[in-house]
């Protein structure tokens, strides 16, 4: 009757053979800077999009085992989510600026490969009920929804990312673009979450709310839809509510008293 949704920690690779492999042959080394104007022979998004992963696990109440997410009160079975993003980037370093104690790198993204995950787990009780059974699947069936349209998001995220220069320092030169593909890194994997994760979540919160954590009569197909509709509509508001801010926030523009 409950979920836990438990998305991974944000995970960046960065390795540093992939600045090299990235760059023309002529910058192989990459230690050399480009010349910022000058662009890549060679952009590409690579976009990974694996199932999701579901099992179902059954357990003694008066005995769960300890792998398994704690049950708050009121709650008979539980629903366990993990959405994950790994990010994959390359860049070509277009300015390292050594200094006293710190030198300042900027790369500009040339290759991002994504990986994405869901594994879902679904504890249930020894001998649970139908209805319990059904509740849980729910949720399960909200994160695939969701989850079905990730690699879209994945690919049009990516995408942006091309040509976008990100800057880093650090102790050392290499540290500092390092410093710099993370934060790249950082942000593409933040906004895949954004856009897949936190509207699964709060879908999430709604269905068990419509349904008191599955303890009511509205059935599930139902429940799913209003859920999964009433969250569009709260992200479409807040939406609208930051374009708005954003135009209120302009500049001023000029009063014609003629």
């Amino acid at each position: 009757m409950g979920r836990r949704d438990q998305p991974r920690p944000l995970l960046t690779m960065l390795l540093p053979l992939l600045l090299s492999a990235a760059l023309p042959p002529r910058l192989a080394t990459a230690a050399t800077p480009a010349p910022a104007g000058e662009r890549v022979a060679e952009q590409e998004v690579k976009v990974d999009v694996a199932p999701p992963e579901v099992r179902t696990r059954t357990f003694d109440p008066k005995n769960p085992p300890s792998d398994m997410p704690p049950l708050k009160p009121g709650e008979a079975a539980v629903t366990q989510s993990n959405f994950s993003a790994q990010a994959l980037i390359g860049a070509l370093v277009v300015d390292q600026t050594p200094g006293d104690k710190q030198c300042a790198a900027t790369v500009r993204v040339n290759s991002v490969s994504l990986t994405a995950r869901l594994e879902i787990t679904i504890w249930l009780p020894q001998g649970g009920a139908t209805k319990l059974t059904a509740h849980e699947d729910g949720h399960r069936r909200i994160d695939e929804q969701f989850y079905a349209g990730a690699e879209k998001v994945a690919r049009e995220l990516s995408e942006r990312m091309l040509t976008r220069e990100f800057k880093g320092t650090a102790g050392v030169c290499d540290e500092a673009v390092q410093a710099a593909i993370q934060k790249a890194g950082n942000e593409l994997c933040g906004q895949y979450m954004d856009a897949v994760q936190r509207p699964a979540a709060r879908a999430q919160e709604i269905y068990d709310e419509l349904t008191d954590h599955g303890r009511n009569k509205l059935g599930e197909d139902a429940a799913i839809r209003q859920a999964v509709e009433q969250e569009k509509r709260e992200r479409d508001g807040k939406r609208a509510g930051r374009a708005a801010e954003a135009r209120m926030s302009g500049p001023e523009r000029p009063v014609n008293n003629e």
